[in-house]
């Protein structure tokens, strides 16, 4: 878990630095990409960024969508992983 932590802490950097994103905004991507990991390292039980697949990628969000997010949530969540993948 400690490396994927530390790939979005990577990503983070990188969108604060280069992307020169807002804190709010900054913000948002950590708190999602926090959520995602912490999904898929304990509730899918993958070890690495490598082997993540489209299959856990929607289920993440399905219990997302089960806990009551709304869909704009739901909508920044995509876009916040759909980075994170693209960045990696």
């Amino acid at each position: 878990m400690k490396e994927m932590q530390d790939a979005v802490a990577d990503y983070l950097h990188f969108l604060r630095v280069e992307r020169q994103l807002s804190e709010n905004t900054l913000t948002s991507y950590e708190r999602d990409l926090k959520s995602y990991i912490k999904d898929i390292a304990k509730v899918q039980q993958l070890s690495s960024l490598n082997k993540v697949e489209r299959i856990h990628i929607l289920s993440h969000l399905q219990s997302l969508k089960t806990a009551g997010k709304s869909s704009r949530t739901l909508a920044r969540h995509i876009s916040s992983i759909r980075s994170f993948h693209q960045f990696l």
